[in-house]
């Protein structure tokens, strides 16, 4: 048993004091950082889609709405509005 203690020890002080590979070990630690700037670009351009979506959607249903503002109700416009909006803006 002392033995794999000693093996152990000499193994992590010949760890600790090499220099070879260091390339490998900077590219592993650059990994991290790489993959969470690539998944907030990810996440930033599906939140621009979806507000350019949105943007829209509400850009034509203020146009359909126009057409109707001098003869509904403020309550039809209101419910033609939810139903436009709804009708054109279906993203998942």
């Amino acid at each position: 048993m002392l033995t794999v203690w000693k093996k152990l020890r000499h193994t992590l002080t010949r760890f600790a004091g090499a220099r070879g590979g260091n390339v490998a070990i900077t590219f592993a630690m650059a990994t991290l950082p790489l993959i969470g700037g690539v998944g907030a670009a990810v996440d930033f351009s599906r939140a621009n889609s979806v507000k350019s979506a949105m943007q829209a959607a509400l850009d034509s249903t203020a146009l359909m709405l126009s057409k109707e503002a001098a003869t509904d109700t403020p309550a039809q416009l209101q419910a033609n509005g939810t139903a436009y909006f709804k009708a054109l803006f279906n993203r998942p």
